[in-house]
C-alpha cells in the first residue's frame, strides 16, 4: 500500500479495512482470503479480498509496474510490525513463533501465483526466508502440507528492537 496511485473502488472495504472474526490459539481458526490479480483487458493489478462474498478493493494502474507488464516469475509474502517510539516492535500475529502446530501461528496456505494468465507456479523449495530481527520473530517454510497446499508460517512475541 506504500506504493503512490492506488484507486480505491469499495467504499466500505478499504486497504485497512479490519478483519473482524480472528483466530484463537490452539483453537478456531479465521482465514481471511487475499488475491493480487491481474486483469486480462486492463492489465491493472486488482486487490481482492474474502470474508464473505469476494471484493474489489481497488486496483493499482498497470502504468505503476512497467516491469510487470507479463507477470512475473517471482513473488513475496509475509508479515510486517513497525517500531513504536518508545523502541519496542510489537508481536506478529499471535505472538508465537511458528512450529510444527499451525493452531499457534498465522500462516499463509495455498500459496501459488500465475504468470501469464495461464500457468500456475508454487513456492519452490528454495524459497529465501528473510526475518530481519530473528530474536523476536521467526519465518518457517512449512513446504507442503496435504490438508493446506503449500504453507509458511511466521509470528513472533517482539519485543525491544532499537538499534544499539
Amino acid at each position: 500500500m506504500r506504493c503512490p496511485g492506488f484507486v480505491q473502488i469499495d467504499r466500505e472495504v478499504t486497504t485497512n479495512y479490519p478483519f473482524y472474526d480472528t483466530s484463537v490459539v490452539g483453537g478456531a481458526r479465521c482465514e481471511p482470503w487475499v488475491r493480487v490479480e491481474q486483469d486480462s483487458f486492463s492489465r491493472n493489478w486488482w486487490l481482492i479480498v474474502k470474508d464473505g462474498p469476494p471484493v474489489k478493493v481497488g486496483y493499482w494502474p498497470k502504468a505503476i509496474f512497467t516491469n510487470l507488464r507479463s507477470g512475473s516469475l517471482h513473488a513475496a509474502w509475509g508479515g510486517i510490525v513497525q517500531e513504536g517510539n518508545d523502541g519496542y516492535c510489537p508481536p506478529l500475529g499471535s505472538g508465537r513463533y511458528p512450529d510444527n502446530d499451525n493452531s499457534r501461528a498465522p500462516y499463509f496456505r495455498n500459496m501459488y501465483w500465475i504468470y501469464r494468465y495461464t500457468a500456475q507456479f508454487s513456492p519452490s523449495d528454495k524459497i529465501e526466508e528473510t526475518v530481519d530481527n530473528p530474536i523476536l520473530y521467526a519465518s518457517k517454510n512449512d513446504g507442503y502440507l496435504r490438508e493446506m497446499e503449500y504453507t509458511i508460517s511466521h509470528g513472533g512475541p517482539g519485543g525491544y528492537c532499537r538499534a544499539q
